[in-house]
Formats: structure tokens, sequence, C-alpha cells
């Protein structure tokens, strides 16, 4: 059978099996054919099968080394490097140049290597279009790792000066710098850079020295940029600056910034430059790259005087106009506000994003903070926003750039522009009194422009912006004005206008109540503000409005009324409910729901709490009606969360919260009987409502379920799932009184547990001591008559599958007092106890260096210890060591034995001190 059938059988079979059978006896003809690499790649047909073949018989072939000697992998390797110099399309090469790679990565004495790096010289050296495109491919194959020979690594670099292979030059420069910085066992990535830094900087002067000869070529330079952007970025990553200073390679980088500002102001300069142009990919990474290699150059002392030439140039014609709104920004304005929003707020403000624009606020912000040119970029951009509102404005300083790209564009472009520079500039203007004067009377001279119904979205935007830059400082100067702005911001929230005004409002009043003192900006507007929040809640699809709403609740709290939080209850309970519905039909995600409930879920954390108990139950029922089905609520956990912070608060359960229990039971099917946040929940309740469980019948249901939860399994539960109803049997009986009845369910279902397959020894130390939590409780400590199959042999075998912590700690309380009521005990567990307090003392030493490995040793034993943080058993406060040091002290007096343990006399100088185990050294009273 020759391969082009084998090929057509192993991957155009329509039947999988005959599929599998074309490719097996496609591997087994191929590894036994010595040409097959040849003749595969003479094959005109099928060339990507066919090329992907090669890479998968070469992977094959190289995973045995006795059966492909390196005489054969020299031969392959000739083949595939001849068919790189074929007229073979790009895929298909690049296919054959992961096949090389392969056969190179795995000579380990580099035979390949030295022979194509030779290969690869010649090639380059033919100046033939062909053979330097044989030669690029080759070279990616090569896996070069340093760039010792300069020679060869010059030669690359020269031939990215040649247009036509440009693409290709790049790749090939990208997986060399790849390979240079990949990280690697026993492998320094910016110490090998270091290593070779001489070899890369004399490969970029030839670069340089090709830049200074040409004209402006802007695709040129920004493949530059990018390739040593890559470079530089990795070293800073991996070293801290004052090591990589060394590097000869940044010798060249005051060079380096040079050329990245002559290529910016050159690009920006153009007669026909419109910054729409930045919204091309290539060109907006590298923008931002030449921008952020500036921002550094522009701090080196060297380069000190020529930046002090180009800044103000850098400023109007790259930096001014980068803060124009692009076309991109006007249609998100309409169809994404939400973007818009929160990319001006990164401009102004972060500057954490990589696009053009937050690097061009970055380098304003370097240029001021150097050499203080605030009052400057000031005045600029303050005269360019009053001839933007007044046509018929000019001063002197706008004749300097009158020729300038930003001074030809519209109105709103100006307005856009200049506001964006005073906001972004607001942190070094606050303190100026003289320019925050200037600024207020601006804006108080223009208050009925601004708030003219009649302006664009622009206009509106902002000028919201601005009022938010600077709300303390106007606030400060005039603060009736002031008032009236928070007025017409109130305005914005209304629901008739665009989203994009209404986000921008709730932004400018986030910041406006961040740095609000003593509530004079907000508490004259409380009321209206909140009531328009909330009646934006049924249709929002902005998460901060919800944000917002906390905020407003965290932070007046003590001034919200009755009447304001049973509007605010009503509007999230409506939302919740419309939410709901929705998510039904499939119409929208879980989001908002959650946006919802954490307005909700915070309320008992604020000090209102008791005083409106009342209300913010009632306005729960209709959501708390919903778990009277079976169905599954995606929100049934908020609700315990919520009621379980109200309970943390008030400490008695109300008939609501009574009712939330009840149907919590509903719910457990949906959740695959597992406890999630009910476990807090039922904590509560036992802790706080014990008398509910005097009702036999239901304490005798709970207990059901909880036997159900404890015995359940499917593959949504872990034995960790398991363990939470174990501890909450074990509160009950600390907490309430059991019946005997009660009693018999919970030790059938510890029996049956214990006969299900156990994989975990922390559940099998769990149960165990579940076990003697029931001996406590059922005493008259009669233990072997009341619970039989819990034999003395199952005492004596539970140290072993002990787990440190909680189990020590409630092994060894139980056993002091079980012991204390049948000292025949005492002989038999004295010594296993005492080594269990020895363990728990090394564990809790060890724990405290070693918390954050916690996760490493058993995912399930700490999601299961995780639970412990809100169990609230009494045991979790008792002290084990104060436990035995009276059971020990009490059966020395009644029967004394000899205790042979050299850890005894540790044990009994240790008590809890503030939650820890301390060494207590008592001293002796010296005889009178």
């Amino acid at each position: 059978m020759d391969y082009i059938t084998l090929i057509e059988t192993a991957f155009h079979s329509k039947n999988s099996d005959q599929r599998m059978e074309g490719e097996k006896q496609l591997f087994l003809i191929a590894t036994n054919d010595l040409n097959a690499i040849s003749n595969l790649l003479q094959i005109s047909k099928y060339k990507l099968e066919v090329t992907q073949f090669i890479v998968s018989l070469i992977k094959r072939k190289l995973s045995s080394q006795n059966q492909y000697p390196i005489e054969q992998r020299i031969s392959d390797a000739e083949c595939i490097r001849q068919a790189l110099g074929s007229k073979l399309e790009m895929l298909y090469k690049d296919n054959l140049v992961i096949a090389l790679s392969n056969l190179i990565a795995q000579d380990k004495e580099n035979l390949l290597k030295e022979i194509f790096i030779n290969q690869v010289k010649q090639l380059f050296a033919t100046q033939q279009v062909e053979q330097i495109e044989q030669g690029l491919y080759m070279t990616q194959a090569i896996l070069v790792e340093d760039v010792i020979d300069c020679e060869f690594f010059n030669q690359i670099f020269l031939i990215g000066q040649i247009e036509q292979f440009r693409p290709l030059w790049q790749k090939t420069i990208n997986e060399i710098l790849n390979n240079i910085m990949k990280p690697k066992q026993n492998y320094d990535v910016a110490q090998n850079i270091i290593l070779n830094s001489a070899a890369l900087a004399k490969a970029l002067q030839v670069q340089l020295d090709y830049f200074k000869k040409q004209s402006f070529d802007l695709e040129q330079d920004i493949l530059f940029i990018k390739i040593v952007s890559k470079l530089f970025n990795k070293l800073i990553k991996h070293k801290p600056v004052e090591f990589i200073n060394q590097s000869v390679l940044f010798q060249q980088y005051p060079i380096i910034t040079q050329i990245c500002t002559n290529t910016l102001l050159k690009f920006f300069q153009l007669t026909n430059f419109d910054i729409n142009f930045i919204q091309n990919n290539q060109l907006k990474e590298a923008v931002f790259l030449m921008l952020k290699f500036i921002n550094l150059g522009c701090r080196q002392i060297q380069l000190f005087e020529f930046y002090q030439i180009r800044k103000v140039d850098l400023i109007f014609d790259v930096i001014f106009p980068l803060c124009m709104a692009t076309g991109k920004d006007l249609q998100d304005i309409e169809f994404d506000p939400e973007e818009y929003i929160k990319c001006q707020q990164d401009i102004i403000k972060y500057q954490s994003s990589s696009i053009p624009q937050t690097a061009a606020a970055d380098l304003l912000k370097s240029f001021l903070f150097l050499d203080g040119t605030t009052t400057f970029v000031f005045d600029f951009a303050l005269s360019i926003l009053n001839q933007a509102i007044d046509e018929q404005f000019n001063t002197d300083i706008l004749n300097l750039i009158k020729d300038k790209y930003i001074m030809k564009q519209s109105q709103l472009q100006k307005i856009h522009l200049s506001i964006s520079i005073l906001c972004i500039i607001s942190g070094f203007v606050c303190d100026r009194n003289d320019l925050i004067f200037r600024l207020t009377q601006f804006i108080e001279k223009n208050q009925a422009i601004i708030s003219s119904n009649t302006n664009s979205v622009i206009v509106k935007l902002k000028f919201t912006q601005l009022i938010g830059s600077y709300c303390q400082q106007i606030c400060r100067l005039s603060k009736d004005n002031f008032h009236n702005y928070l007025q017409y911001l109130l305005e914005f929230l209304s629901v008739q206008h665009q989203n994009v005004l209404i986000y921008q409002g709730v932004e400018t009043f986030r910041i406006i109540i961040d740095t609000d003192e003593n509530g004079k900006f907000i508490l004259p507007i409380l009321n209206d503000l909140t009531f328009k929040l909330c009646s934006n809640l049924q249709d929002c699809q902005y998460a901060e409005v919800f944000e917002l709403l906390q905020e407003i609740i965290t932070k007046y709290k003590q001034s919200i009324t009755q009447e304001l939080l049973s509007f605010i209850l009503q509007s999230v309970v409506s939302k919740i409910l419309h939410e709901h519905q929705m998510m039904k039909t499939n119409e929208r995600n879980e989001i908002w729901l959650n946006l919802a409930f954490n307005i909700l879920k915070m309320l008992p954390d604020q000090d209102f709490i008791p005083k409106y108990i009342d209300l913010i139950e009632t306005s729960m029922a209709q959501i708390i009606n919903l778990l009277q089905t079976n169905e599954s609520i995606e929100f049934a956990e908020d609700i315990f969360v919520m009621f379980s912070g109200i309970i943390i608060q008030t400490q008695r359960i109300t008939d609501i919260e009574f009712r939330v229990f009840i149907l919590s039971f509903n719910v457990l099917e949906s959740q695959c009987w597992r406890l999630g946040q009910l476990f807090e929940l039922y904590n509560l309740i036992i802790v706080y409502g014990p008398h509910i469980f005097s009702d036999v019948p239901f304490q005798l249901q709970f207990l059901q379920i909880l036997s159900k939860l404890t015995l359940e399994q499917n593959d949504r539960i872990n034995e960790a799932d398991n363990s939470e109803s174990l501890l909450i049997f074990q509160l009950l009986l600390e907490k309430v009184q059991i019946t005997i009845e009660g009693v018999q369910i919970i030790f059938n279902t510890l029996i049956k547990r214990s006969e299900i397959k156990i994989v975990n020894s922390f559940f099998r130390s769990r149960l165990y001591c579940t076990f003697l939590q029931l001996a406590r409780y059922v005493q008259q400590y009669q233990i072997f008559n009341v619970l039989p199959n819990f034999s003395r042999n199952t005492l004596q075998k539970l140290p072993q599958y002990l787990s440190k912590g909680y189990d020590t700690k409630l092994y060894i309380i139980s056993l002091s007092e079980i012991v204390q009521q049948n000292h025949l005990l005492w002989n038999e567990i004295a010594i296993s106890m005492i080594e269990k307090l020895n363990d728990q003392l090394e564990y809790e030493g060890v724990e405290e260096t070693k918390d954050e490995d916690m996760f490493e040793i058993n995912d399930i034993e700490a999601e299961a210890n995780i639970i412990l943080g809100v169990f609230l058993g009494k045991v979790l406060k008792e002290d084990e060591f104060t436990y035995f040091n009276n059971l020990y002290y009490t059966m020395q007096k009644s029967s004394p034995i000899t205790i042979n343990n050299q850890h005894l006399k540790k044990i009994l100088m240790t008590q809890r001190i503030n939650g820890k185990p301390r060494q207590v050294f008592k001293k002796k009273l010296k005889k009178q």
C-alpha cells in the first residue's frame, strides 16, 4: 500500500475504525522506511496532512533513540531543509520548522545545530531571495538560545532592512528572542540576556545605524520598537534596574528612546494625520510602546536636554491629540457606554491598560513631576476650553499653537481633549489656589451653557468629569454653586437620559462620596440621590449603580430613615424578582442577581439592623416564598447568608428566620445534599434557638435530614461535605436535649457511615470523634452499655486515625469527662492521651509557620478545616490541656499509677493562653 492511499485512509476516511487502522499502518511503514521523510515530501497532494504527519512521525521516532541513529536524523533533517527552500506555502513550512526544531532539540552534541548555522550563513551571503527565505525558516528551527555568534545574529538583523522579508524576518526574530527568554531549569533568563547583551547591543546598533540614514519609515520603526520592547520588558520583569544597568545592552537605551521620540513626532506631524489612524492594532501597540520608552527615557539625566527641546512638541503634537475622542469613542458613547466610561476613568485616574491614551496621560504626569510644567499645561488646556465655548476667545498662547492639529478640530473635540487634560493633571493642580480660582471662575461664568439641555452628550459628559475631579476644591471656594452642580448631576440619573450620562453621573457621585467629609456634599441630597438610583435598578445594566448604593448605605447609615430604607429594600427585592423571571427565559446571567443580593447581604453589618429588623425581614417575604418549591433557586444561598448575618447581629431567632430554616430543607435536594451556606445558618439556629428542637417530631425530622446529609454519596459531594453534618450532630448534642429516639438516629447514622468506604483519614477521625461526643451526651457515662457496638477495641484504635487540631481537642476533652465517671479506662488510654497532646503541641508549633502551605497537604481536609471557622461548638474555645491536667491529678489521688512517658511533664505544664498552648512555669514557695 503506498503513502497516498494510507494518508487518504488515515486522514479522510469517514469510518473511525478505518482511520485508526490507516494511521497505525502509516506509522508502521514510515517507521521502517529509511527514506520515509524524503518519500513523503515528494507527494504533491495532501501537503497539510503530510507535513503534520512528519511532525508526529519524528516525535515518535525521537522517543526511541536506539531506533533513530544520528546518521538517519541528519539525513531526515537535510530532506526537510531542502523542502524549506522549495515553493511550499507558509503554513506547510511552519509544520516542517516544528519537525526540524524537534530534531535539533534532541541532538545533545549539537551536530545538527552547527551544520545548520553554517548553512544559514552561506544562504544569507548569497543575497538570493529563495536562499534568504530558506535561511530564515531554518533559523526559526535552530532554537538559538544565545547570540554569541555575532556575525550570524547581525546577518539576521540586516535582512530586516529588506522590505519583502519583513513578516518572515519579524517572526524569526521573535522566535530567537523567545528562545533566549524562555524559562528553563537551572537557567536565569535575565542573566542569559545580560551575558549576551554585547551581541544583542551590536545587532541593535546595526538597526540604529540604518535608522539614522533612512528617511521616515513608520512600518519599519514599529517593527523595531516591538522587538526591542519585548527584550527590555523581559529584562525589567526579571531583574532590578540597578542590575540591568550593568548590561551593555542598556547603553543603547538613550538611542532607542530618541528613535521612539522622533518616530512618534514624525508620525503625528504628518500633514494627513488623523487621530483615528491609531485604531489600527499594530499602530496602537507601537504607539503605546514608544510612549512607554519615552516615559522612561525622559527621566534619564543624559537625555534631559533632548527632552527639554522636544517636550513641547510631544505635549501638543502627541499627548493632546491622544486625549481627543476617536471614532471608537463616539461609537462606544452610543452603543457601549460602559466601555467608554471605564476607558475614560482609566486614562484620567489609573493609567493601567495598555493603550496609547493611558501611556500619553502617564507621560504628561512625568513631565509635570520632573520639571513643574503644571501652569504651562493648565493655561493651554483652559484656553483651548474657553475657545471651544466661545469661538471669539483668543490669547497670545493660543497663537503659538494655531497651526497644530488640535486647533483645527471641532468645538466638541476641543472640549473633550481640554477637559481630559485638566482631569489628568488634577492631582498637580489641586493644591494651587491660583489655578483652582481660575477654574472655578470659568465654571461659574459658563454655568448656564454647561447646564443647557441643548448641549451635546460629550459636553455634559466632560463637564461632569471635571466637577468630579475638582469637587473638593470647587466646594471650598463656592459651596452654593457646588450644590447647584450636584443638582445638575442628579438630573443625569433620570431614566429618560442616555445610559452613558447615567453611568457618568454614577461615577462622578462615587468620586464625590469618596472625598465627602462629614456628609457635607451628599447629606442635603441623600434622599433624592437614593431615590433616583433605586428608580434605575429595574433595567440597570451598569454594576456601579449597585456599588454606589452600597457606598451610600455604608457611609450615611446614621442618616437613613425608615422610609428611605423601605424604598431601597422594595427596589432591590423587585430587581431580584425581575431578574429571576428573566433567567427562567435565559435572557440574563446571574451578575445582576448577585449585585442586588450584595446590597441585601451587607445590611446585617450596618448599625441600624436591630432598629429596622422587622422592616428588613418583612421586605424579604416574596423572595423567601420562592424557597417553598424543590426547584433550584440560583440565589438560595444568598438568602441564607443574609439571614445568618442578621442572626449574628440580633442573637435571636424570629418567626421569619424560623420559616427560612424550615424552607431550607426544600433546597437541600437541589444542592445535591450539600450544606454549603446552610452550615453557618444551622449553627446559628441551634445556638440561638435551641428551644425550637423541643418539638420532638420536628427534632427527629431534622436529625433524619442530617442523617441523609452524612450518608449521601454522589459526584457533587465529598467527605468534607459529609463531615459538616457530623459537626452539626456534635453541636446538637452540646446545645439541645436530644430524645432517646434522636440518639438512636445519630448512633445508627454513625454506624452506617463507618461501613461505607472512607477515603480520607480526617473523615474517619471526625466520625469516631462524633461517637465520643455522643458518648459524652448519653453518659450516665456507661458508654459500653448504652453503645454496645462502640467497643473498647474501637476506642483503642481511635488514636491512630485521629487528626490533629479540632478532633484531637474533642478526643481529649470527651475522654477526660468519660474517664472521670469510668476510672477503669484510665490505665488503657492514659499513654495515648499524652502522646496525642504532644502531637497537638508539635502540630500547632508547625502550623504557625506553615499556614500558607495548608492547601498543599490535602485539599479536602483543608476544606473541612476551613468550615471550623464558622462552627460554634464550645469545644473550639476550651483547653484540652487543662482537662487532661484535672483528670490526671484526680486519678493520681483516687488510684495512682506510674506513667512512664517522656512528654508527661511538658504536657502538665501546658495551658492555652489566648487560644495558643503555652508552657506555664510555677514558682516553688520557699520553706519558712
